[in-house]
Parts: structure tokens; sequence; C-alpha cells
């Protein structure tokens, strides 16, 4: 049974079978898009926190939320193909996606990522209302 539901794919009544599906448990992955030095690509930490929630759909339901590649990486910025935001910018997205992914239903949210910034997320955005 196909228990990954990228939340991009979905048409509305299957985001409705998903959400019902999961417990309304969403996986946000966040990944940097920086050097890694001369033989990996800019997007691995992204790959890697894709990969992450797609192995954990493989064990319980969970929908995607389309993945975030802008995020902080402020040691990386100069460095060529870097994508680093302002830190208080992604906290603002963040911020306003959460009561989004919310009013889809979505209950449980958890913050995949290479760097901690899940944890950190976690901690400092709105909990999800229990309501």
């Amino acid at each position: 049974k196909n228990m990954n539901y990228k939340w991009e794919n979905l048409t509305a009544y299957k985001f409705q079978e998903a959400v019902k599906s999961s417990d309304g448990l969403c996986i946000i992955s966040l990944g940097v898009i920086e050097k890694h030095g001369p033989h990996l690509p800019l997007g691995t930490d992204m790959f890697q926190a894709i990969k992450v929630a797609e192995l954990a759909s493989k064990i319980e339901p969970v929908v995607i939320f389309p993945p975030y590649y802008m995020t902080m990486i402020h040691v990386a910025k100069p460095q060529p193909g870097t994508i680093a935001m302002d830190t208080d910018l992604v906290m603002d997205i963040l911020e306003l996606d959460v009561p989004e992914a919310q009013k889809s239903l979505m209950e449980h949210l958890e913050y995949v990522d290479q760097f901690m910034l899940g944890t950190f997320l976690a901690e400092h955005l709105s909990p999800p209302n229990s309501d």
C-alpha cells in the first residue's frame, strides 16, 4: 500500500484521503542548497531530507509537505551556488505555512533536516491547535 503522500502530487480528493490515512501526520523537509566540495551536488542536504521523509513514509503513512530548499546557511552564503535566506525571512515563511498545514487538518508536523534546524523550528513555531 502506498503510504507516501507527496502534498503537491495529490488531487483535492486524494489529499483528504491522505490526511485521514496518515492521521494528520505531516513531514516538512528542510534542506539547504550549498557547496559540498567539488564532488557532491549543491542539493545534497535537500536530497537527504527528502529521502528521510520518504523512508519514514515506508514505516508509517505521512503527508510530505513540499520541500523547503530556501533555508539559512550563513557560513556558506559566499560560496557559488548557495541559496541562503535571512533567518527572519525563513521563520516568517514557515510561520505562515504552519497554519496552512493545520487548516488542511494536519495535526502533527515533523521537521526533517540535516542541521538540527527542525529541532529549532519545533521549539519556536506555534504548536498545532489541539481544539
